[in-house]
C-alpha cells in the first residue's frame, strides 16, 4: 500500500460522495415537489381533479405557481442540509463522540483485567509499529465478535471492540482485527466513514418527518378529523417513501465503498502482521460462533461501515451489505479453506507470559546512497510490516517499566512529558524547574526530576515512542488541567532563546495529537496543491534542521541545497538564517495542508539533510520521526541502539 496514494484517493472518494449525495438532495426535492402538488391538486381543489381526468397531472404542473415549486425545493434543501450538518457536528468529537454513542466505555490500565491488557498490549504494539500516536480503547458491552476504528485522522482516531471479540479470539486472531483497523486508520477512510453517517442521515430525515405525520395523521379522530387528517396521512406515507427511498440507493453507495474498502484492509493486515491465519481464524470464527458479528446498538447500525464485519442480518445484504460476504474474505485470505467453521467457545484469561514478544529481527534502514536511503524512508510512511510490528514489541517488552508505567498514568503521563522537554544546558534547565514549581501541581518537579534521569537512560530514537504511547492518558486531562499542560509545554520549549529543533517538535507533537481531543480535529482541507508554492517554507525548514545537526555553516549549506534537490526544487543563492519557533510552527502548518503527493518530496528532503553518508544518527531518526508524525506522515520508528 502507497500511503501516500491512499490519502489522495480517499480525498477523491470523498468528492464522489458529495456529488452522489447532491444527486440525491436533487431527486428528494424533484419527489417531494411532485408529492405537495399533487396532494394539493387532490385534496385542496377536489372537484377541478375530478373535472378533468385525463389531464389533472398537467392541470397540476402547469397550474402550481413558480414560487410554490421554488419554496417546496428550499424547505427540502434546508431539512436534508440541516439534518446533515447537525449530525456532523454531533461526530466533531471525533473518534471519541463516536465511540460514546455506541455505548463504548474507555478502557485504562488501572481497571482493565487480563484479556483487556492483552487487547491494549495489542493495540500499542500496532500503533508503535505503525508509527501514529497510540489511539484510546474503547470497549463495547456486545456478545459478538467486532470491532471499529473511528476519528476524523491519526491525532484523534479511536479504536473499539466487543466484549465478545476479546472474549473469545486469541492473541494472533486479535492481532488480525486490529491490524486490519489500523488499516483504516492510515488509508484516511476514517473521515470518509463519518462524512456518509451524516449524509446518510440527512436523507434519511425526511422519512423520520413523514413517520412524525403518520403518528399526527393516525391520531385524528371524527369525520371532519379525519377528512381534515387525510392529506397529512398522504403527505406522511408519501414523505416516508421518499426518505426510504433515498436511504435505499444511499445504501447501496455506502455498500459499494464499504466492501472494497474491507477487501483493501483484510489485505494490508496481513501485510502487516505477516499471518494471514490470525485475520481468517477471527473471520471463521464470527462464522461458526453463535452471536456472529452483531451489535444490537442502535448507533452502531447506522454506523455499520465503520465496523470489522457486519453488525446484522439484512435485508438483501448482497444490495446492502457493507463487507463481502464472510466465506469470500475468508478464501481471499486462505486459498484452502475447506468452508467449515469452527465451534466458538469463550477463552481462559491469558496469562502474562502469553503476551512476551518474538526476538528482534534485523534490519537497519541503509542504502548505496542518500538518495536510495531517502526513497527507502519515505516507502515506510503508513507501511508497517512484520518487521516494525516485531521491533514494537521487543520495544515494548524492553522499555523502561517507570517509563512505561508513567506514560500509562495520567498524571505521571504530564511529567513525563516535562522531563522529555527538559534542556541539557544547567541554566536553561534551572529556568525550567523554577517554572514547573512555581505554575504545575505540587509534586510535580520532584515527579519530572526522577523521571527525567531515566529520560536520560533512553535512547533518543525511542524518545518519540514514549509520548505516543503517553497519548491515551494524556487524553483523560480535564479541560482546566490540559489548557495549564498546554501552557507550561510551551513555556519549557520557549526557555532558551536557540532552536532546539528536537524539543521543540516534540512540544509540536504533543499539541497536535491533543488538540483535536480538547478543541476540535483539523478541517483536513487541502490548501496548496503543490510544493513549489511552499518553496520558501521548505527552505526554512531545511536551514533549522541543518542547524539542528549542529554542523558547519559551509556543511549546512551544501546539505540544504541537497535537500531541496532531492525534493525537485530549485536553490537559492543565498539561504536564510535559522527562524524562530514561531516561523517554524507556521511553516508546519503551511507544509501539513500539502497536497498527499506533494509531502515524499518533503520527506525526502528532511530525510537527505539529515543523514550523515548513508547512515541516521539516533538522534536525527527520533527527529525524522517525529517530523513525519507532524506533518500526517505517520513514519514506523527507525532502528536505533536496542537499549531502553
Amino acid at each position: 500500500m502507497n500511503f501516500f496514494e491512499a490519502q489522495d484517493a480517499a480525498r477523491r472518494r470523498t468528492w464522489r460522495l458529495v456529488v452522489l449525495f447532491l444527486a440525491a438532495v436533487l431527486t428528494l426535492v424533484l419527489l417531494t415537489n411532485l408529492l405537495v402538488a399533487v396532494a394539493g391538486f387532490f385534496f385542496l381543489t377536489p372537484s377541478v381533479a375530478l373535472a378533468e381526468p385525463q389531464g389533472s397531472l398537467r392541470y397540476v404542473l402547469e397550474s402550481t405557481p413558480p414560487s410554490r415549486w421554488a419554496f417546496i425545493s428550499l424547505g427540502v434543501i434546508g431539512v436534508v442540509t440541516c439534518a446533515s450538518l447537525y449530525k456532523y457536528a454531533t461526530l466533531r468529537g471525533g473518534g471519541r463522540a463516536v465511540a460514546e454513542s455506541f455505548n463504548g466505555r474507555l478502557l485504562t490500565r488501572e481497571q482493565a483485567d487480563l484479556k483487556q491488557q492483552r487487547l491494549l498490549n495489542v493495540v500499542e504494539e500496532m500503533a508503535i509499529a505503525s508509527g501514529t500516536p497510540v489511539p484510546p480503547v474503547y470497549l463495547l458491552p456486545e456478545a459478538g465478535i467486532n470491532a471499529f476504528a473511528a476519528g476524523f485522522n491519526v491525532d484523534d482516531a479511536v479504536i473499539g471492540v466487543n466484549q465478545g471479540t476479546i472474549d473469545t479470539l486469541n492473541r494472533d486472531e486479535l492481532q488480525g482485527v486490529i491490524a486490519h483497523e489500523f488499516s483504516h486508520i492510515l488509508n484516511g477512510d476514517m473521515r470518509l466513514n463519518v462524512r456518509i453517517l451524516a449524509i446518510l442521515h440527512g436523507i434519511l430525515f425526511l422519512g423520520l418527518v413523514g413517520r412524525v405525520l403518520l403518528r399526527h395523521g393516525g391520531r385524528s379522530s371524527g369525520t371532519n378529523s379525519r377528512n381534515a387528517g387525510l392529506p397529512v396521512l398522504v403527505m406522511g406515507i408519501g414523505l416516508l417513501a421518499i426518505g426510504y427511498g433515498g436511504t435505499f440507493f444511499g445504501n447501496l453507495v455506502k455498500a459499494a465503498v464499504g466492501r472494497q474498502r474491507e477487501y483493501l484492509a483484510d489485505a494490508s493486515a496481513v501485510q502487516f502482521t505477516r499471518n494471514p491465519q490470525g485475520i481468517a481464524g477471527a473471520l471463521k470464527k464470527i462464522g461458526g460462533y453463535l452471536s456472529g458479528s452483531d451489535t444490537s446498538n442502535d448507533n452502531a447500525q447506522e454506523a455499520s461501515h465503520f465496523f470489522f464485519a457486519p453488525v446484522a442480518a439484512r435485508f438483501a445484504r448482497f444490495l446492502f451489505a457493507t463487507h463481502p460476504p464472510l466465506p469470500e474474505r475468508i478464501r481471499a485470505i486462505d486459498p484452502g479453506w475447506d468452508g467449515t467453521y469452527p465451534e466458538v467457545l469463550p477463552l481462559a484469561a491469558p496469562a502474562a507470559a502469553q503476551d512476551m514478544a518474538d526476538p528482534l529481527l534485523a534490519g537497519m534502514v541503509a542504502g548505496t546512497t542518500p538518495a536510495d536511503v531517502a526513497t527507502r524512508i519515505v516507502e515506510r510512511v503508513g507501511n508497517p510490516d512484520e518487521e516494525t510490528l516485531t521491533r514494537a514489541r521487543h520495544f515494548v517488552d524492553l522499555a523502561n517499566t517507570s517509563l512505561t508505567r508513567a506514560a500509562h498514568d495520567g498524571y505521571s503521563a504530564v511529567a513525563l512529558m516535562y522531563a522529555l522537554l527538559l534542556s541539557a544546558e544547567p541554566t536553561v534547565r534551572e529556568h525550567q524547574l523554577a517554572t514547573l514549581s512555581s505554575h504545575a501541581p505540587r509534586g510535580t518537579r520532584e515527579e519530572v526530576l526522577r523521571l527525567a534521569d531515566l529520560v536520560a537512560l533512553v535512547n533518543p530514537v525511542q524518545k518519540p515512542v514514549y509520548l505516543d504511547r503517553a497519548i491515551p492518558a494524556l487524553k483523560t486531562l480535564s479541560g482546566p488541567q490540559y489548557q495549564n499542560f498546554r501552557q507550561l509545554v510551551g513555556e519549557l520549549v520557549n526557555a532558551d532563546a536557540s532552536v532546539d529543533l528536537f524539543e521543540w517538535v516534540l512540544s509540536l507533537s504533543l499539541m497536535k495529537y491533543l488538540t483535536p481531543h480538547y478543541i476540535k480535529p483539523p478541517s483536513g482541507r487541502v490548501k496548496f496543491r503543490s510544493l513549489e508554492l511552499l518553496a520558501n517554507d521548505l527552505v526554512l525548514l531545511l536551514v533549522s534542521l541543518a542547524a539542528a545537526c549542529s554542523r558547519a555553516t559551509a556543511q549546512c549549506d551544501e546539505l540544504v541545497h541537497a535537500g531541496l534537490t532531492a525534493a525537485g526544487l530549485p536553490t537559492p543563492r543565498t539561504l536564510p538564517p535559522a527562524p524562530d519557533f514561531d516561523a517554524v510552527n507556521l511553516i508546519v502548518v503551511r507544509l501539513r495542508s500539502l497536497h498527499p503527493l506533494q509531502k515524499p518530496r518533503v520527506l525526502k528532503a528532511a530525510v537527505t539533510v539529515l543523514i550523515d553518508d548513508t547512515q541516521l544518527s539516533d538522534l536525527d531518526a527520533g527527529l525524522l520521526h517525529a517530523m513525519a508524525g507532524v506533518l500526517d506522515c505517520p513514519l514506523p520508528p527507525l532502528p536505533g541502539t536496542d537499549h531502553a
